[in-house]
């Protein structure tokens, strides 16, 4: 078996290692020294001049496994977005597809980490003896928040290409950056776990005598989520300015529009879900 890339050990600096020189992207067959221009491992065809892949573990996910790959590029923004940017400015391929299949991953594990607190904040507060028909709908009220959340999410992450042109040259290549600047939100996976279990803790820890949330517990979630908002805010700035070489100005400016956006993203999605169920209510 061959051994997986190790992007963290490596720096944009350096000539790239055979391992990241040229793989199948069919199988992830290494095609390095061959003299034919098809894979002898599936038969696919490549151009042997061709660039190379861009040094980020996502893209070679056929090879590492995409659980292993996700995580390994999740690490790499968060740890070392600055690498990041820098890898992608080199002359290598970056496919805009591969950078929005990394962000659709990322939104589906968020949406879900943000569903599970509150479907077992649910499960608690229900009282016993409920009709069976109950369950069901419970399940779909569920279904329909995870959809509205990766919905919001998308929006939420999508931001305009204009922000990231700056690159001489590259401008375009640019666009993929906003992807995976995503990967922050992945971290939600952590309080949504330590809130999950804080659920099922004694009733006046979590909820006061009314079923709400005691003020404790919005502390406690608040203190969880700021390092993700921090995050999710800064790695964006940091990704464009080493990408860019932009002025303070212009990352001062995007650093005000993020919040901006996500507000206005928020706004619309609560108009849309609360139209819907006045629908439904009103049927």
């Amino acid at each position: 078996m061959e051994p997986a890339p190790a992007p963290f050990a490596i720096s944009p600096d350096q000539p790239v290692p055979a391992e990241f020189d040229l793989l199948c992207e069919n199988c992830g067959y290494s095609l390095v020294g061959l003299m034919s221009d098809r894979c002898p491992e599936c038969g696919q065809p490549f151009d042997p001049a061709q660039l190379p892949l861009a040094r980020v573990p996502w893209l070679y996910r056929k090879r590492l496994g995409k659980l292993s790959a996700h995580l390994q590029t999740t690490r790499l923004i968060i740890l070392h977005p600055r690498v990041f940017a820098r890898e992608l400015c080199r002359p290598v391929r970056i496919c805009a597809s591969d950078a929005h299949a990394f962000r659709l991953r990322t939104i589906r594990i968020t949406a879900i980490a943000l569903i599970v607190p509150f479907m077992a904040g649910i499960y608690l507060q229900m009282p016993t003896g409920l009709p069976r028909g109950v369950w069901p709908a419970l399940a779909l009220v569920c279904a329909l928040g995870w959809i509205a959340t990766c919905v919001w999410l998308r929006l939420a992450t999508d931001l305009p290409t204009f922000i990231w042109r700056g690159l001489p040259g590259k401008s375009d290549d640019l666009s993929p950056l906003h992807h995976y600047a995503a990967a922050p939100l992945a971290l939600l996976l952590i309080p949504a776990l330590l809130a999950t279990a804080g659920v099922f803790l004694p009733d006046h820890h979590v909820f006061n005598a009314s079923g709400q949330l005691a003020p404790v517990a919005w502390l406690a979630i608040a203190l969880l989520l700021l390092p993700v908002a921090v995050l999710v805010w800064t790695i964006p700035l940091v990704i464009m300015k080493t990408a860019t070489g932009c002025s303070p100005r212009r990352v001062w400016g995007l650093a005000g529009y993020l919040p901006l956006h996500w507000l206005i993203m928020t706004v619309l999605i609560v108009l849309a879900v609360s139209a819907i169920a006045f629908w439904v209510i009103m049927r």
